[in-house]
């Protein structure tokens, strides 16, 4: 057995690349998309093929033909290449089907004219020719198979091309040209010259563009082809410039040495020659080095270190958010040689952490939004910490939760980089960079220059945001101290009102207890006598404690800190345990009170102690302040809150209303319309007021459930009476709300307390 060398050297070693780039690709297992199996049907050809041909060699079965299925398999390599392209580029589903049902259909052709059917055995069995030495109409079928293959590539890698995309995604474009060159180059050496050339060179194109298309398809990060080409340009020079020089001195040394007949002269002059050379030498690389930087690239590293000075010394004293971000993005800009790009500060928008576009540069037609803290690429940079480019957003599958509206948002920006502006551990911002102007891809100084200046611009952003806080904050002191002076009378109200509220009570049960003290034993014989002395004392205390506790619920709620026990509750009851305490007032001053719908509202999930809480003090508001022969009206109805079902009650009195102007004030704590020194205890009297703190627990009990409360009154007139509405709407189910953290049977179970 006598095998060719060179041949069974390269085919060995193309076989081992096949092994190799197969084992990369199934070490992705997890990685099931479409342009993953099109690369390792693609690289199972390829392999086969290799195999067959090398098994070929040593003739193990000499009556088997390696010849065409070699070739059968070659053909199927080009044809899952052309998927693996397609699938590579994202092309619809139809696109694949259709290429792959023409391909399938030639392939079949081919197959059938080269195993003929009745021929079957004695072609797998007998002699043929050689590797693509095949009939004229077989080599025709096999060419179109080619052809097809690598015009489908072309065709659309020249679309995807076209399309506006990142500097990222073009460069795969080039890795994937350089593959269709390399396959359609093997196709031609099999066409023309099979038996000796396309062992030696199609293999190892095969097998070369086999390597590039796994490299593209299994990393998210490729070599710009354009970077390394310029950065082999420019060391190329540097070399050349170099190399001219050491050959002009080994010229000289040559000219001295034949023109020089003293050897002591000649010695001394190529020392010299040679300390000339070698103290040049370094002054040489920088400029040759200054000098292609300049030429190839457009800018040099003692450039960008200027620049770097300068944009510390224009960002060192800004103390303005917006300055300070218009300063740092054409500074940027100048630096990078770029054409847009867009400063995001952390800031609340609509209540929420968001990352607010506050300067932008290039940026037309697309309108800037807020980034949201939720959003993937936020959580990205906050827990990775390091620079992600815009194709990343597109293919990494750690962003396939990122929104279809953000995702094309983000790709209509036009951006390359998105730099996280950081300090310690606070992402306080972030830079988002577009292409070069050269076009090329940032390199990896690039991206490290790119982070420095972010470092930078974190230090001058924190200062900055901080000055701002500090100015909000003697902003706010400034305009507190106009409130002082409504607060040092709100505080004397309330002492006057607390004094009143409590020592009324206080003096009741002072007396009773005195009285009781001094009961004789005829005294205690008189058991209507006792009972109204012990009556005394308890409404005495319970009135203290009415105060007290309404005074803890209030800074329960201030504290955040009120806790609400759901269960089912019945708005009907919930009326009914609330209106007990004002029955007698209600007949004792004629007052009409009607209720309308709450029996027919449905069940609600809330407290119902809380919600008895919120009738009785709206019912005693409006007793109080609704003249006697008033009229009070209670009503239900369905209400959509917030895209949610829910509820709504109204309490509508026809008392003496409220000023517009305090609409809003009514509901804060210790507030008043009335003069605090025409205060009376009273819970049902006329005008009678309690320590202003009702409509504030109210409120923080109505929120406390997700819901809103509102008041509605043309004016106070004490005359006409006008009357006012107190509305509020709370939700009828709590499934799209954080529940309270209470025991599960508390929740179940609760009802409301009679």
């Amino acid at each position: 057995m006598n095998t060719p060398a060179p041949e069974l050297g390269i085919t060995s070693i193309t076989l081992i690349a096949f092994c190799l780039l197969q084992a990369f690709s199934f070490s992705r297992w997890r990685l099931t998309d479409a342009a993953l199996i099109h690369l390792r049907i693609y690289i199972g050809f390829g392999l086969l093929a290799n195999l067959l041909f090398l098994l070929s060699l040593f003739k193990l079965t000499p009556t088997f033909n390696y010849q065409l299925t070699t070739e059968a398999a070659l053909l199927l390599m080009t044809t899952s290449l052309g998927g693996l392209t397609l699938s590579s580029l994202k092309r619809p589903l139809n696109d694949l089907k259709v290429y792959w049902g023409g391909q399938l259909i030639l392939v079949l052709t081919w197959s059938v004219l080269a195993f003929d059917v009745q021929g079957l055995a004695s072609h797998l069995t007998g002699s043929s020719p050689e590797l693509g030495g095949s009939s004229p109409v077989q080599a025709v079928v096999s060419g179109i198979i080619w052809l097809a293959s690598l015009a489908t590539m072309t065709i659309n890698l020249l679309v995807a091309w076209r399309t506006p995309r990142p500097t990222q995604f073009h460069n795969r474009l080039r890795y994937w040209l350089i593959v269709t060159c390399l396959t359609g180059a093997a196709g031609m050496i099999l066409l023309f010259d099979p038996q000796f050339i396309f062992p030696l060179i199609g293999f190892t194109m095969l097998a070369s563009a086999a390597a590039l298309a796994s490299y593209n398809v299994l990393s998210y990060q490729t070599q710009d082809l354009k970077l390394l080409y310029s950065w082999g340009l420019h060391y190329l020079g540097i070399i050349l410039v170099i190399s001219t020089v050491t050959l002009l001195g080994l010229v000289t040394a040559t000219q001295l040495y034949r023109y020089i007949t003293n050897r002591m002269h000649l010695l001394v002059l190529l020392i010299v020659i040679a300390i000339l050379f070698a103290n040049a030498y370094q002054p040489l690389y920088q400029f040759s080095t200054f000098v292609f930087s300049k030429i190839i690239f457009g800018k040099t590293q003692s450039e960008q270190k200027l620049i770097f000075k300068k944009y510390n010394q224009n960002i060192r004293g800004v103390l303005d958010v917006q300055r300070l971000s218009d300063t740092a993005l054409h500074l940027m800009v100048e630096t990078l040689s770029i054409d847009r790009a867009i400063v995001f500060i952390k800031d609340r928008v609509d209540g929420y952490p968001a990352f607010k576009p506050v300067a932008s540069l290039g940026i037309n037609e697309v309108p800037l939004q807020p980034l949201r803290a939720e959003s993937p690429l936020i959580g990205f940079l906050r827990k990775e910490r390091a620079i992600i480019g815009q194709f990343d957003l597109e293919e990494r599958p750690e962003f396939e939760t990122m929104s279809t509206d953000e995702r094309q948002w983000l790709s209509s920006l036009g951006m390359e980089m998105y730099v996280p502006v950081l300090r310690q551990q606070n992402l306080l911002g972030i830079l988002a960079f577009g292409p070069q102007v050269n076009g090329l891809a940032y390199s990896k100084a690039d991206q490290e220059l790119m982070s420095t200046l972010a470092d930078q611009t974190a230090l001058a952003l924190e200062g900055t945001l901080l000055f701002e806080q500090l100015a909000t904050i003697n902003q706010e002191v400034g305009s507190l101290s106009g409130q002082l002076t409504v607060l040092d009378q709100s505080k004397s109200d309330f002492l006057s009102i607390a004094s009143h509220e409590l020592r009324t009570p206080l003096t009741q049960i002072h007396t009773y207890s005195q009285l009781l003290l001094d009961l004789t034993e005829e005294d205690l014989k008189d058991e209507e006598y006792v009972k109204k002395v012990f009556q005394g004392i308890a409404r005495g205390s319970e009135r203290i404690k009415e105060v007290i506790d309404l005074m803890l619920d209030v800074s329960a709620a201030d504290l955040g800190s009120m806790h609400l026990f759901v269960g089912p509750v019945s708005m009907k009851q919930v009326y009914d345990q609330a209106i007990k305490p004002f029955l007698h007032a209600l007949a004792e001053r004629r007052i009409a009170l009607s209720e309308e719908g709450l029996a027919d509202l449905p069940i609600v999930e809330a407290d119902g102690t809380r919600l008895v809480q919120v009738l009785e003090n709206l019912l005693g508001n409006a007793v109080k302040y609704t003249p006697d022969r008033g009229q009070i009206t209670i009503s239900g109805r369905l209400r959509v809150l917030n895209d949610e079902p829910g509820i709504e009650i109204v309490i509508k009195d026809s008392g003496v209303g409220i000023d517009p102007e305090h609409h809003e004030t009514i509901f804060d704590k210790f507030f008043r319309v009335d003069d605090a020194r025409h205060h009376s205890t009273s819970k049902t009297n006329f005008k009678g007021a309690g320590p202003g703190l009702g409509l504030t627990l109210v409120k923080a009990i109505i929120q406390a459930h997700h819901g809103q409360i509102t008041v509605a009154s043309i004016g106070r007139d004490d005359l006409n009476c006008p009357g006012s509405t107190f509305t509020f709407v709370i939700p009828i189910s709590w499934t799209r709300f954080e529940t309270p953290q209470l025991p599960q049977s508390k929740i179940v179970t609760q009802q409301i307390s009679y």
